[in-house]
């Protein structure tokens, strides 16, 4: 990542390498699966290759039935399953445009877009409802460790910990170059993206509402005090 001042007054670039890029994606999804059970992030990791199957294809093989559900779902809305001549009401939803056009670049990129996202948020929470169970806590062996618990048996613990701990690392950093693969060609396409942020404007906005955040770091230390008193 480099940082260099422009010759035009008050305008600073950052400039981010595209290996940057990738590892700002790896490290946030790296950290999800050092914090998740390996199972949740497996079952994740299997989402996201499904997703990126479909994405190589623009996931074509769902606008069929995309937009059969979608003029069916029409259909019933329009009263066609309950009239005695559901005939004009089919005709008419017929003719309406289908909600995923296969021959329109944009449409294609929102449906892709929507098929990863749904599968992925699927596959997470399918991971969340299957892989049931917390990753070990390293942190409590080693400081039991270090208080004098050195027993093979804890020893034994500690490494398993530390592999588990490694391994939901490795799956959750696959994660994060998966949807790396997927978002950084579809939505940072162009040969430089320039993001535009108003740094003395945004330092204004900071210095007015200065003094909201005072008023709740006072009251969360009002709180705090008030439940320990409470304790006693």
């Amino acid at each position: 990542m480099l940082l260099s001042r422009s010759p035009q007054a008050g305008l600073q670039v950052v400039e981010l390498t595209a290996t940057t890029v990738v590892l700002i994606f790896v490290a946030i999804f790296a950290y999800l699966g050092y914090r998740r059970n390996v199972r949740k992030e497996l079952l994740f990791f299997l989402g996201l290759l499904i997703a990126t199957w479909l994405s190589l294809v623009d996931s074509k093989p769902l606008v069929p039935i995309v937009n059969r559900v979608f003029r069916l779902s029409l259909f019933v809305l329009k009263g066609g399953i309950i009239t005695d001549n559901p005939l004009p009401i089919w005709e008419a939803v017929k003719k309406r445009p289908p909600l995923v056009n296969a021959d329109d670049p944009d449409s294609l990129l929102w449906f892709n877009t929507v098929v990863f996202v749904a599968l992925g948020l699927l596959f997470y929470w399918l991971g969340n409802r299957l892989g049931r169970g917390g990753m070990p806590d390293l942190w409590a062996m080693a400081r039991g460790r270090l208080e004098g618990k050195k027993s093979k048996k804890s020893l034994n613990q500690m490494t398993s910990a530390f592999i588990t701990r490694l391994m939901g690392t490795a799956v959750g950093g696959l994660n994060g170059f998966l949807v790396a693969m997927f978002f950084i060609p579809r939505y940072l396409a162009a040969t430089q993206t320039l993001v535009v942020i108003p740094g003395t404007a945004a330092w204004d906005v900071l210095t007015r509402n200065l003094r909201y955040a005072i008023v709740v770091v006072c009251l969360v230390f009002i709180v705090r005090g008030w439940q320990q008193a409470k304790k006693r």
